[in-house]
């Protein structure tokens, strides 16, 4: 799941459509402020304004106007450095560099107060500024597909960021401290190096969409559980080879992606992620699966398949077994058994009707 990355990219869309630079004009006063019938409480551009606001696509253009530069888009221009004449747009709240060749994000970035939308997508970024931490207005960050090996601790103290895409890097752990953005919304950290998430990172209360498939992570922090608010979980492709009990606490979690791990069992509690409608187990080293699994209440799918150990199913009389040979009864969950790998899939198709029925059965090694 790329949903954060897809809804990024749409706000910049938003962002980048605007109209006319006489547009800027009618918000400024004589001094180069934004009236104060055009702002937010921050004293920035409303977001009711700030798509229609005018896309400044050169730096000479900008520099006829610096104090009505709201939008910057300096992407696919082949910079090997973000101009220095970009801190001089004290006004600037969205700036889009994506795809240049940029090695280092400056101290100088600081100087950007007003900032809101920052993308530094496909660049060849190793250094980022400590400074960074000073953007308090920011609320989206895009570093994806870089060179980053590691954040400086300074990125926990965007106190308003929303939204944050790390994809595609060579970082080896999230900063310690990233428990202190409260406002973090969206996190993206696929197919990086990371071995651990911090446990700081169930401080994110708001925490609605954790991607971080990908990596090289073995485990979870027990303070995963505390993250109420989240509804997409995505950790498949790591190492992860037991899951915390207190993973169970996310009653509310829709999503949740761990196929590609090495589990060999699940915790005994799973079942209280009762409204859970999407469950991906697949490709893992899974035994048997525990009774409680009973109690989703929602569930749409559930995949299983290449669980390798996973070989068997003994089910109740009340339900059939279906595989390509006898497709009956798949109203309310479909089994297909590959005999040649001896690998089971299970799809529940729709909503699971009675699970009970054959959990009471044990799943064993044929």
């Amino acid at each position: 799941m790329k949903i954060q990355k897809i809804l990024f990219g749409i706000v910049f869309c938003t962002l980048f459509c605007g109209y006319t630079s006489a547009q800027n004009d009618n918000w400024f006063d004589s001094q180069g402020k934004i009236l104060p019938q055009y702002t937010d409480d921050n004293g920035l551009l409303s977001d009711e304004y700030l798509p229609d606001a005018y896309e400044f696509t050169s730096i000479e253009e900008a520099m006829l106007k610096p104090e009505r530069v709201l939008k910057l888009n300096l992407s696919e221009k082949q910079l090997s450095e973000i101009p220095p004449e970009v801190f001089m747009f004290s006004n600037l709240q969205v700036l889009d560099l994506w795809q240049n060749q940029i090695e280092i994000i400056p101290e100088e970035i600081s100087q950007l107060t007003n900032l809101q939308y920052l993308s530094l997508n496909e660049n060849k970024i190793k250094t980022i500024t400590s400074s960074i931490g000073e953007l308090k207005n920011l609320l989206m960050l895009n570093l994806g597909q870089n060179l980053l090996e590691s954040l400086p601790e300074e990125i926990s103290e965007l106190e308003n960021l929303s939204d944050l895409v790390l994809d595609d890097n060579n970082l080896k752990k999230l900063p310690t401290n990233i428990g202190a953005i409260f406002t973090l919304s969206n996190l993206s950290a696929v197919k990086n190096k990371i071995t651990e998430l911090p446990e700081s990172i169930g401080s994110l209360l708001a925490l609605q969409s954790l991607d971080v498939s990908d990596n090289e992570i073995t485990c979870l922090p027990k303070t995963i559980g505390t993250m109420s608010s989240l509804m997409i979980f995505d950790i498949h492709n790591n190492k992860i080879t037991s899951l915390p009990e207190e993973i169970c606490n996310l009653t509310h979690l829709p999503y949740f992606n761990i196929s590609g791990n090495k589990l060999e069992t699940l915790p005994k509690n799973i079942g209280k992620i009762s409204f859970v409608q999407m469950l991906d187990l697949s490709n893992n080293q899974l035994t048997n699966i525990p009774a409680t699994i009973s109690s989703f209440k929602v569930i749409q799918e559930i995949d299983l398949s290449d669980n390798q150990f996973l070989l068997s199913l003994v089910l109740s009389p009340k339900t059939h077994l279906i595989n390509q040979q006898y497709p009956y009864d798949y109203s309310h969950f479909l089994i297909v058994q590959d005999k040649l790998h001896n690998q089971i899939s299970l799809k529940l198709i729709y909503q699971a009707i009675d699970l009970q029925n054959y959990l009471n059965f044990p799943i064993f090694p044929r």
